[in-house]
């Protein structure tokens, strides 16, 4: 899946020579958090946010210049984005943006690591689209399921298959062990996430009944708390 795929197309925008009172009641409106910026020719310029209007004025944040202070450059900073009523003086200039054929999973690991909300999707340095957090709690809702795995065999190999590619355990020798739909881990491992890393990675092959985790943590891992 791809980020044209689960993206709003339809994305409400706001110009930068608009004021911020205007753009903070488009957010309001239109129940969003954030606005892309853009130009008059639709580039994408900048991103307009709620935490980019914590600091404003109006909420009493007023800055008062301290010249003593070595960061009088940060100063400054907040007093335009605290005073200043123009959204190009107010938003996040560098944006993290994508494309439309950009995978959903590298979509989801970029909010992760930058913390952000939405990501606009750019084409032709147009804005085509932004994908936020509802969009991809939306993708995992419709996934398709993967299909149920029948008899023990086909289900022991698919567990096992799971530990290696997915959980990343293929330095471990963990035995499964399936009967009548009813899974047995055994084995060794270093630490508790590992262990716990196993259980769901058997848990979630479609057509287990039960899953036994017995699978044990090293002796160095219970001394030291199985961190």
């Amino acid at each position: 899946m791809l980020a044209k795929d689960i993206m709003a197309k339809d994305v409400v925008t706001v110009g930068s020579g608009h004021s911020v009172v205007h753009a903070a009641q488009i957010m309001l409106d239109h129940g969003v958090s954030g606005l892309p910026v853009v130009d008059d020719a639709g580039r994408l310029i900048g991103m307009l946010t709620e935490g980019d209007l914590l600091r404003r004025s109006e909420l009493g944040n007023g800055i008062r210049f301290d010249s003593a202070d070595t960061q009088a450059s940060d100063h400054l900073r907040d007093f335009v984005q605290g005073q200043s009523w123009r959204v190009v003086d107010v938003m996040s200039q560098k944006v993290i943006s994508i494309s439309p054929d950009i995978p959903v999973d590298d979509v989801a690991n970029l909010m992760a690591s930058n913390g952000i909300k939405r990501i606009p999707v750019v084409q032709n340095h147009q804005l085509v689209g932004i994908v936020s957090r509802a969009d991809l709690l939306r993708a995992i809702v419709s996934a398709p399921l993967d299909p149920v795995i029948r008899g023990d065999s086909a289900l022991g190999l698919a567990i096992k298959t799971r530990l290696v590619v997915d959980a990343g355990l293929e330095s471990f020798e963990i035995d499964v062990q399936v009967k009548d739909g009813h899974v047995t881990l055994t084995g060794r491992v270093q630490t508790s996430d590992q262990l716990e890393a196993a259980r769901v990675a058997a848990e979630s092959v479609r057509g287990s009944k039960s899953v036994s985790n017995k699978i044990e943590l090293s002796a160095s891992a219970t001394e030291s708390g199985g961190e």
